[in-house]
């Protein structure tokens, strides 16, 4: 019941920034309605929880900015699939999880739903314990223009699926996506068929 009765409240950046708790409460942030920004919320919890409640951004449906919210969390080891499925509004996962060390895998479904959100940027960069990225993993995020940095140094990723930008036809910015990533064979066929996009390597 900590924000119980904040329910105008609209930010909270660095909330609990270098906090070590253990557990995060599915309901902590249940009647922030008006809630838009988590920046860093829980930037550097890098001693405390190893999962994060499925429901911890359930009624938060107007939040726009998720920028570097599990920064560090080098503890967590899963992601929920429906963390973000009704934060239909949100903008950026600029990095969201950069760092999170103990992540080994992502959820397919995990950005379904945000199909508004424009910046990728460094947002899994520093997961040295992915191996594989699911297919579909970027599937409906089709307004995105940045994948800048966005697994730079995932030293533990071995392989692509195919098609893993197709859908996201109006990206400009894939600087470093892949850089550090020593164990990861490339693939062409990540990107939009050039036959069916034929603009969208100019440059």
């Amino acid at each position: 019941d900590l924000f119980r009765y904040n329910t105008q409240a609209k930010n909270f950046t660095r909330c609990f920034e270098y906090c070590g708790f253990a557990d995060v409460p599915a309901n902590l942030f249940k009647y922030n309605t008006q809630a838009t920004d988590f920046t860093r919320c829980f930037r550097d919890c890098f001693m405390g929880f190893t999962s994060i409640p499925a429901d911890l951004f359930k009624y938060n449906t107007q939040a726009k900015n998720f920028t570097g919210c599990f920064y560090n969390c080098n503890q967590l080891n899963s992601i929920p699939k429906d963390l973000f499925r009704y934060n239909t509004q949100a903008e950026t996962f600029s990095d969201c999880f950069f760092k999170c060390s103990g992540l080994t895998s992502i959820p397919a479904d995990l950005f379904r739903y945000n199909t508004q959100v424009t910046n990728f940027r460094h947002c899994f960069g520093a997961c040295g314990g992915l191996t594989s990225l699911p297919a579909d993993l970027f599937r409906y995020n089709t307004q995105v223009t940045n994948f800048g940095f966005c697994f730079t140094n995932c030293i533990g990723l071995t392989s692509l699926p195919a098609d893993l930008f197709k859908y996201n036809t109006i990206a400009t910015n894939f600087e470093v996506c892949f850089q550090g990533c020593t164990k990861l064979q490339l693939r062409r066929d990540i990107f939009p068929d050039p036959e069916t996009n034929p603009g969208f390597f100019e440059g």
